[in-house]
């Protein structure tokens, strides 16, 4: 996965995945958010249940680019208003 893997490289790489597709993380934090509210709980809880993998997968996903987005927020600000780094 491309953010785990520049999340890894340390912050030279999260400052560059923030910085040169700040709209891609943008819109991958839309997209995983809206599978992880519409794809359904299970009630028992099964590892093996597709769904259940689906919405985990989806929770990891929406954690670190959270926390990418905390850690580069005037940058991501700065983006959706126009400027350019």
């Amino acid at each position: 996965m491309i953010i785990d893997l520049n999340v890894a490289s340390g912050t030279t790489g999260e400052e560059r995945l923030v910085t040169d597709f700040a709209t891609q993380v943008l819109s991958l934090r839309d997209w995983v958010g809206e599978v992880f509210d519409q794809t359904p709980a299970v009630q028992r809880q099964d590892e093996n249940e597709p769904q259940q993998q689906i919405r985990t997968l989806a929770a990891g996903v929406m954690v670190k680019t959270g926390e990418v987005m905390e850690r580069y927020q005037g940058r991501l600000m700065g983006v959706n208003s126009g400027f350019k780094y």
